[in-house]
């Protein structure tokens, strides 16, 4: 089903714009600061700042035009919204206060590269498969728990069943 489909797995498309926003705003406060509390000239770093600064103008206006901004909105709350569903809390040694290395660091750490994506009439869920097996194993007993909780979410998309492509399980909806 999903092979016929062009659709490629890839949380970095997720995330760029959003890093780059964070990015120049880090700059422009480090420029401010840089400016405001030492008296540094920094119209190089300022010329760095501006650039960078309209390259993510440049990408919102291109969303916007595209009319896909909104779907990259959504896309990143049902991610966040995905990654607290699934998160397990890290287990604590009662003798020394410190957390336990198991596999449910591993299980959480793969999380951070599980998204969904809303594209046109289709929303992808795309679940990030550890290596570990133990983890694996975590992610199967959690992943029923998740389609239901992101079917009840979205009532208006029918979903099938995850479908593993790579290292990544994707699940499609269609409006």
């Amino acid at each position: 089903m999903i092979e016929n489909h062009k659709y490629q797995p890839s949380p970095i498309k997720l995330y760029l714009p959003f890093m780059m926003f964070l990015g120049t705003l880090i700059l422009t406060s480090i420029n401010w600061a840089l400016f405001y509390f030492w008296k540094v000239t920094i119209a190089q770093s300022l010329i760095v700042n501006i650039i960078i600064a309209g390259i993510c103008l440049l990408i919102l206006a291109i969303q916007i035009v595209h009319k896909s901004l909104i779907n990259y909105i959504k896309s990143l709350l049902l991610t966040i919204d995905i990654q607290h569903m699934l998160v397990i809390p890290a287990e604590i040694n009662e003798f020394t206060g410190k957390r336990k290395i198991n596999a449910t660091q591993t299980y959480n750490s793969y999380l951070h590269q599980s998204y969904g994506e809303y594209l046109g009439n289709k929303l992808y869920i795309c679940i990030r498969v550890p290596i570990n097996i133990t983890a694996a194993k975590l992610l199967d007993d959690n992943l029923n728990k998740l389609r239901e909780s992101i079917v009840s979410q979205n009532p208006d998309y029918s979903f099938t069943g995850f479908e593993r492509q790579g290292y990544y399980l994707i699940s499609e909806g269609t409006k």
